[in-house]
């Protein structure tokens, strides 16, 4: 196969319309302050209103994380958190199962949105600068894909929400196979609250043996009640006692 470059199209000024829903993707296993600063910086650099969470089916290609029935569970306290948090009386959030019964990451999108091939804007995507869809590997990109049709559908039809973690560099191209594809992105600033923590990290913490005293910091307490509720991650931490 040959692996034709996707090109960075622009960096672009988020419309109003689109400003009213954004796609947070991810394995949310569990679901952690980090996550919880992106979409705050979201709404106060973007004004972005409403978030729809997209949790990752269980797939090979993630053959480790929790079922997705336990992730809903955490992602469902996480919201009802974040909403009372806003304390405005509005549900600005939603949690798709739309990824559930698929390893196709476009496929998941495609029900998420039917309409996705005749609107008139581009998506709103929240991704880390780090995060898989940025990748420079073709074959972990047509893991995620499937095929480079789908990848270049992704790109032709959403907007990334880069959360910009310091000097780190966003990359100029996206190698896969397929036609020339423009992509287009916004910056947002990391938060300066930021902790630089990752689900990987507190699932690591969960297991260990001995407490970490900030992991309550870390996650929030509704989400470590499900955590608890659930025994995940081997939690027979005192801290979630």
């Amino acid at each position: 196969m040959t692996f034709i470059p996707i090109t960075f199209g622009k960096q672009v000024v988020l419309s109003d319309s689109q400003k009213e829903c954004a796609v947070f993707g991810g394995a949310f296993d569990p679901p952690h302050v980090g996550h919880e600063l992106m979409i705050e910086e979201a709404r106060k650099q973007h004004g972005i209103d409403r978030f729809c969470f997209l949790p990752t089916g269980n797939t090979p290609l993630k053959p480790n994380i929790s079922l997705f029935q336990e992730r809903l569970e955490m992602l469902k306290a996480f919201a009802s958190y974040l909403n009372k948090k806003i304390g405005d009386g509005k549900n600005h959030f939603e949690i798709s199962t739309a990824y559930q019964h698929t390893p196709n990451f476009m496929d998941a999108l495609r029900r998420l949105f039917p309409d996705l091939a005749t609107r008139k804007e581009k998506v709103v995507f929240m991704a880390g600068s780090d995060a898989a869809v940025l990748g420079r590997d073709e074959n972990k990109l047509l893991g995620i894909f499937g095929n480079a049709i789908n990848a270049l559908e992704f790109y032709k039809r959403f907007v990334l929400l880069i959360n910009k973690r310091g000097d780190e560099a966003i990359p100029t191209k996206i190698n896969i196979g397929g036609k020339k594809a423009d992509l287009d992105y916004a910056i947002q600033k990391l938060s300066p609250k930021d902790q630089n923590i990752s689900s990987t990290i507190i699932r690591t913490q969960l297991n260990a043996e001995e407490d970490n005293a900030a992991l309550p910091f870390k996650v929030p307490k509704p989400v470590l009640g499900v955590i608890q509720k659930l025994k995940l991650y081997g939690s027979n931490s005192t801290l979630l006692k």
